[in-house]
């Protein structure tokens, strides 16, 4: 393995130790410059430095010590302490004389924390008259464990063996972590366990859904029921628009569960999917305070509970940066190129986030921050890049082709021919052109990370930072706050970066989210509305990174410097007010709404009509929930109707022109022509609409609506609807009236009430 066999060039095994030896170094990049320390490793060698040399020169080590070239060992120490901003890696020769030595030259300048030994020999030295904080990391079985109880035990002895000493690390590590994972998690469950228990109950309710399943979960209740929604053209157009795995994912489950019954359970699995993820990245980060403050924040917040609830695409996305943050904060590039793939599945604004930060970890950051990819070669590093863009692509295609049955897509610029994409029209200001400024998008979700509104720990407190005073030149207690909010993670993240390439990886998550944005706003659709990078990536960042950040510029201060208890205490006071002041115990209902009482019977009476029936309704009311909670199909409602793709939108207008005709109709042509042609065999009507409630729709129906009902008001008929009801009305409930269509009939053709 030393390769000093005389006569040989290259000798059996050498080429095994010096693989080894690569990999161990990159596996132990990432904690060394996340705890900060300067790790020094030790090889096998003995009077030949080849094995050392090379193994440092392919895992780009910083400092390399062989036994062929001297060297003043009191020298090498000071340099290593004074570079240690730079430094993480230092690779020596065989011998724990020389580990014990070099150790001991340290200890006068190195903080406690600054020093890891890394031994794959038989034994580690530690000077017997020392009680410094000392990392121990085997080449073979990884622990990471404060030995200062250790060593007072063991101290009698200058050499042990590493077997003893490992056994009793597990001991003694085994029982604090796990008090301290009790006490983590008991902390939590204390603060939010009742209303997570809440947000279960009330969602498990029947009548109970997130805004947004009324559109996205019916058209898998088709693998369930064949007979329902038969040639419903919004159920095909979600259908297509699906990414692939997401829609793999449920129907493959709707054939065997009820997908209403699958939403209720997936977004809790996810929920704690992004839990752990935060939890562990903060806590590699800052430790376990910061990991349980980051926590709190996570769940204090309904904003991350509402992006979860429903199941829908936005939710794995969700969870699945969460993991992609922990893969950067542990340095596994590879996995975060797993993430990218998984998010191109189900969610693809991730995947393009993560294929971002990945390029620019793997072409734009030394090789010290590449994590495991410190290694990896130029070949490799493009073959990588390009594999995760080749299956991304691949995952994508079947989406965009199926999407271009449904003509081009709509950009800003069709805003004229199509106001449903402009003001007062179909979305509303994030998803719509003109799209806010990077800053200011960016500073408007920074709040979304710490915002608890249920519970108010202090009465009128949170109404008094939050109040908009009325002169405008003035801005709220609130703004101030979360203005020193964004400068303190500002600085801290810098000040981090400075020692830890994690805090590196994650400016290029952030860099990559300001590059997607940009790149949104010009080419808006195609590369996916811009508001959906920062609106996932800024509140997770900021929940991990607050903690972190009030740490390090604790840090700074001397006293906070030499007593690390002292930081800690920053980070309790400092998260603790924020939190005390903006926080709560969560919202029990986050991202959930139900369905109004008054709407009941009707939505009883329409589950039991036949599944191939279609209703037509008014489209910004009742006609929402109809689908979802009653699984019949309907003409069009305000959920579908989607203004993306231009064939899609035309035939949307084309049912609403024939809605707005026979809903306002003189006579009964209209209404026969809603039968014959849109194929709809009940209309449901709101009295209400005729006499003292006017409906109401984005533009351009609007108007519309507007020369429509002027029409009926100069007609002395009156409403043709209101004539039918008598003879084809099938259901009354207080103004709810349905009307069936095919009750129609040459006799009832321009008869008079």
């Amino acid at each position: 393995m030393d390769n000093d066999v005389f006569g040989t060039d290259y000798y059996i095994g050498f080429s095994t130790a010096v693989t080894r030896s690569v990999e161990f170094i990159n596996a132990l990049r990432t904690p060394a410059g996340s705890h900060e320390p300067i790790a020094v490793v030790e090889l096998f060698g003995r009077n030949s430095g080849e094995t050392a040399l090379i193994s440092a020169y392919l895992a780009d080590v910083d400092r390399v010590i062989i036994s062929e070239v001297p060297f003043d060992i009191e020298r090498l120490a000071k340099l290593l302490v004074g570079d240690k901003r730079d430094i993480e890696c230092l690779t020596v020769f065989a011998g724990s004389a020389i580990i014990s030595l070099l150790f001991r030259m340290m200890i006068p300048y190195a903080p406690p924390a600054a020093l890891r030994i890394c031994s794959g020999g038989s034994c580690a030295y530690a000077a017997p008259d020392t009680s410094h904080h000392l990392w121990h990391i085997d080449m073979f079985l990884p622990q990471l464990c404060l030995l200062r109880p250790i060593l007072q035990e063991h101290m009698r002895q200058p050499l042990y063996g590493t077997r003893r000493l490992f056994a009793a690390l597990r001991r003694r590590y085994a029982r604090s972590s796990l008090a301290q994972l009790l006490l983590f998690v008991g902390a939590l469950a204390l603060l939010f366990g009742r209303t997570l228990v809440r947000h279960i109950l009330y969602a498990a309710r029947p009548l109970v859904a997130n805004d947004d399943m009324r559109q996205q979960i019916y058209p898998f209740f088709r693998f369930t029921d064949p007979q329902v929604f038969p040639n419903d053209l919004a159920a095909r157009y979600y259908l297509d628009s699906y990414p692939l795995g997401y829609r793999l994912f449920y129907a493959w489950l709707a054939r065997v569960y009820d997908p209403a019954a699958v939403t209720k359970v997936v977004p809790y699995l996810l929920l704690a999917a992004l839990l752990i993820a935060v939890g562990t990245a903060t806590y590699r980060l800052g430790g376990w305070i910061c990991a349980w403050f980051s926590l709190v924040f996570c769940l204090s917040s309904p904003y991350f509970l509402a992006r979860l609830a429903g199941g829908l695409p936005r939710a794995f996305g969700c969870a699945l940066l969460a993991c992609a943050l922990a893969m950067l904060v542990y340095g596994r590039i590879d996995l975060l190129g797993v993430c990218a793939v998984l998010s191109a599945a189900f969610y693809p604004p991730v995947a393009v986030l993560c294929g971002l930060t990945l390029a620019i970890v793997l072409f734009l950051l030394p090789p010290r921050d590449r994590g495991h990819a410190a290694s990896w070669t130029l070949q490799t590093r493009c073959g990588v890049t390009a594999l995760t863009l080749v299956l991304c692509a691949a995952i994508l295609a079947p989406t965009v082709l199926a999407e271009q049955h449904y003509g081009r897509p709509l950009r800003p610029n069709d805003v004229i021919e199509y106001p449903e994409l402009g003001l007062n029209g179909r979305y509303g200001p994030d998803d719509r052109a003109p799209f806010d400024s990077l800053p200011a998008a960016l500073f408007k979700l920074l709040p979304e990370a710490f915002r608890g509104r249920e519970v108010d720990w202090a009465p009128g407190l949170y109404a008094w930072i939050t109040h908009f005073p009325n002169d405008p030149r003035r801005i709220p207690l609130y703004q101030w706050g979360i203005l020193s909010v964004a400068v303190a993670i500002c600085v801290g993240v810098v000040i981090k970066a400075r020692s830890s390439s994690a805090a590196r990886r994650i400016l290029a998550l952030l860099l990559a989210v300001c590059a997607a944005y940009l790149c949104a706003q010009l080419v808006v659709p195609y590369f996916y509305l811009p508001q959906r990078y920062p609106a996932y990536a800024i509140p997770l960042v900021a929940a991990m990174l607050l903690p972190v950040a009030i740490q390090e510029i604790a840090t700074l201060l001397g006293p906070f410097r030499r007593r690390r208890w002292l930081a800690h205490c920053a980070v309790v006071v400092g998260c603790g007010a924020w939190y005390l002041t903006t926080g709560g115990q969560g919202n029990a209902q986050a991202g959930l709404f139900t369905v109004p009482s008054s709407q009941l019977p009707l939505l009883r009476f329409v589950a039991s009509l036949p599944p191939a029936t279609r209703i037509a309704a008014w489209p910004s009311e009742i006609a929402d929930n109809i689908p979802y909670f009653s699984r019949r199909q309907v003409l069009i409602n305000s959920e579908t109707h989607q203004v993306f793709h231009q064939g899609y939108a035309d035939e949307m207008r084309r049912r609403m022109r024939a809605l707005i005709d026979a809903y306002y109709a003189t006579d009964a042509a209209p209404l026969i022509e809603l039968r014959d042609r849109f194929g709809v065999d009940y209309l449901v009507i709101d009295e209400q609409h005729f006499s003292t409630r006017s409906p109401v729709y984005f533009q351009p129906f609007e108007a519309w609506i507007v020369a429509a009902r002027t029409n009926l008001e100069h007609t002395a008929r009156g409403a043709e609807v209101l004539r039918q009801a008598a003879r084809t009305a099938v259901f009354r409930d207080g103004p709810l009236v349905v009307l069936d269509l095919r009750r129609l009939s040459p006799d009832h053709l321009g008869s008079q009430p």
